[in-house]
């Protein structure tokens, strides 16, 4: 079963309307195991090259064990229940891409390279580097649920925002974009 951020409509915090629903849980045999993490959580994410640094959320995670939409538009929130970024297997990141009043945190996501860095900034004061190795725009009907959810034999990362075109009809983006990273050396 292929499992998307969903895009649709959802509230987000302060006023703003976002166009993004709570991203849904990875399939089952890509949902990653709940392990408490060894590294610290992330309380931070810089991406240079298009000047974002901002804080982040955990995700609430609802009854039926998907976490919930990032409540503020302009603050991205990690998945608890992938592995914390440092972790071995991917860490899990979202973010609103805009709210029915404009842009949000990941609006320029987009425009993100190969070979470029993020950085996560850690609550024991600590700060790790991830390289950008791949950037994929994908359909939400065929969602590649393993790749970016599934086990990974190194700490790896995940950006996940909405992409595509907004269908107002049903109230979603027709696709996500993914940033894959793996730990600097």
């Amino acid at each position: 079963m292929a499992m998307a951020v969903s895009c649709g409509a959802a509230a987000a915090a302060q006023g703003a309307t976002a166009r993004r629903s709570p991203p849904p849980k990875p399939a089952p045999s890509a949902q990653p195991a709940i392990i408490p993490p060894t590294a610290a959580l992330p309380v931070r994410i810089q991406i240079p090259s298009i000047d974002l640094n901002t804080q982040l959320t955990q995700l609430a995670v609802n009854s039926t064990d998907q976490p919930s939409a990032p409540p503020n538009p302009w603050v991205p929130g990690w998945y608890p229940a992938s592995p914390a970024p440092g972790d071995v297997g991917p860490a899990i990141i979202a973010g609103h891409l805009d709210t029915y009043t404009g842009p949000a945190i990941f609006w320029r996501l987009s425009q993100v390279q190969v070979g470029d860095t993020i950085l996560i900034s850690r609550a024991d004061g600590t700060t790790i580097t991830f390289d950008v190795y791949r950037i994929q725009a994908v359909s939400q009907q065929n969602f590649p649920s393993q790749e970016v959810y599934g086990p990974t034999p190194f700490p790896e990362l995940r950006l996940l925002t909405c992409a595509g075109t907004w269908n107002s009809a049903i109230g979603k983006y027709s696709q996500n974009l993914v940033v894959f990273g793996r730990l600097s050396n």
